[in-house]
């Protein structure tokens, strides 16, 4: 881990619930992929990344973004 790498993987993870939470609340559908995905299951990969599919309807996009916004530090 180099200078300036440290508590990225932490900040990845929150950035992951606040997007997932923001999903939820908003009652957004969605499915996750990548080495995100692959490591709950068990199978760990060195890459951090994560696929996500979300299937946002137009009349949702505004109440998606107010949810996001209200649990990080993005402005609505």
């Amino acid at each position: 881990m180099g200078p300036g790498e440290r508590g990225r993987g932490s900040d990845f993870g929150q950035a992951l619930r606040a997007l997932i939470e923001a999903l939820d609340r908003g009652a957004i559908p969605y499915l996750i992929g990548g080495s995100m995905a692959s490591g709950i299951h068990g199978i760990y990969r060195t890459s951090l990344d994560v696929g996500l599919v979300a299937d946002i309807h137009p009349g949702r996009i505004a109440r998606f973004i107010r949810e996001l916004a209200s649990s990080t530090r993005m402005p609505a």
